[in-house]
């Protein structure tokens, strides 16, 4: 082999061997990232299960901290803690903050079909007050005639609650035009001819305000925290007269039997703001049914 032929080879073998060390580098660091996620994983692993026994070791064996019922709890509606109060006045300029929490609720009738009614619903507490908004999704919108001040035979939303003792509350908000709302109770009775009649009681210590949408009407509520024992519903009815829909939290039940009402636990917030440890994380506590 000639000179110039070997200084040729050689040229290619150096050529070759640094391509071969260029294409390497990519692949090492991605190799070396790959090894330093893992182990950023793994020392997030170990970081979240000392976090969670840190966390369940003070609430071990306290079972009073947990509502325990051995009933069926139904629709389960939660309430969200506030930052801010709201003004009950039938618009979501308000609700900005929070309308992501909304729960949707819809009827088993296909969309658009006269038998159709959907709405959306945010239960929220701030200090001693619950606040509701209820999006209701109504086309057709009927009210109070002048003279039935205490029908139900129109549009409206039924309140169905327990209160401390639990004893079953219902309060109708049937308004006769849009604007500040007073619910009533409604009590059907016999007099001595055995003869039915019905008595209406107006509340005073509950409000709404109702207000037409783009999509139909928005209610909201706002109740004393007070006055609420342990289960919550709202029934809402669509009327257009020949056609009655109605749609609850907790189905065909909801009248009789609403669902439990869930709220977050100041005790255990309490017990996991002490925990220094844990600043900064977002810390779950679950009930057996995987509430938080």
């Amino acid at each position: 082999m000639s000179s110039a032929s070997s200084f040729k080879f050689t040229i290619r073998a150096k050529l070759l061997l640094l391509s071969v060390v260029i294409l390497s580098i990519p692949y090492i660091g991605f190799e070396y990232l790959r090894e330093l996620e893992r182990y950023l994983r793994d020392a997030l692993d170990v970081s979240l299960v000392d976090a969670a026994k840190a966390t369940a070791g003070p609430l071990h064996e306290r079972d009073g901290l947990f509502q325990i019922h051995n009933d069926n709890p139904g629709e389960t509606l939660y309430v969200h803690e506030m930052s801010h109060p709201v003004q009950p006045d039938g618009y979501v300029a308000d609700w900005k903050a929070y309308i992501a929490w909304s729960d949707i609720f819809q009827s088993t009738a296909e969309a658009g079909s006269e038998e159709s009614l959907s709405f959306k619903l945010i239960v929220s507490r701030y200090q001693q007050t619950l606040y509701v908004l209820i999006q209701v999704k109504d086309n057709k919108l009927s009210y109070q005639k002048a003279e039935q001040t205490d029908s139900t035979n129109n549009d409206n939303v039924m309140l169905v609650m327990t209160d401390r003792n639990g004893q079953l509350e219902r309060y109708y908000f049937s308004p006769a035009a849009p604007g500040k709302i007073r619910p009533f109770t409604s009590q059907t009775s016999w007099d001595e001819f055995q003869d039915e009649y019905k008595t209406i009681e107006y509340v005073t210590n509950i409000s709404g305000e109702w207000q037409t949408s783009e999509e139909g009407y928005n209610l909201e509520i706002a109740i004393p925290i007070s006055l609420i024992g342990d289960r919550l519903g709202f029934v809402v009815t669509d009327n257009d007269g020949d056609d009655v829909v109605k749609l609850g939290t907790n189905g065909n039940k909801t009248a009789t039997m609403p669902g439990r009402l869930l709220q977050s636990s100041r005790e255990i917030r309490q017990i996991i703001t002490s925990l220094g440890q844990l600043e900064g994380r977002r810390v779950w506590v679950l009930n057996k049914q995987a509430q938080v």
